[in-house]
């Protein structure tokens, strides 16, 4: 970034370098979830959430999208969870089996024989 400042006390030397931080807006009580659980369909973003054993599309608006983490505004609550890898192969309504931890987060998969799904958790 570059900037003028005005040095009527000579504090700063010509071509000196200082350490800004510029805030440029602030969300308060935001939800953040992994960009990964983002989905886009005709009616706009959606993330699946799990509850019940079975995988709910819940229409989201995003807020902030810094390429790793969203911040959404939508009927999703902190401590929900989230699927964030192979939503193309999932089924709105559809069952969903949440197996063991496994690091990073525990595993979905659907009912059927396909390949199992991580769901993150939000908040």
């Amino acid at each position: 970034m570059r900037a003028t400042f005005d040095n009527k006390d000579f504090s700063f030397l010509p071509g000196q370098l200082v350490n800004v931080t510029v805030e440029l807006d602030t969300i308060p009580n935001a939800l953040i979830v992994p960009r990964d659980a983002i989905s886009e369909g005709p009616d706009g973003s959606f993330v699946y959430v799990v509850a019940d054993g079975k995988a709910r599309q819940q229409s989201v608006k995003v807020l902030f999208d810094d390429s790793k983490n969203v911040a959404i505004e939508g009927d999703v609550k902190p401590g929900d969870q989230v699927i964030v890898e192979g939503q193309l192969r999932v089924d709105p309504s559809g069952a969903v089996n949440v197996l063991g931890s496994t690091g990073g987060g525990d595993t979905a998969r659907p009912t059927s024989q396909e390949q199992g799904l991580r769901p993150g958790n939000s908040g």
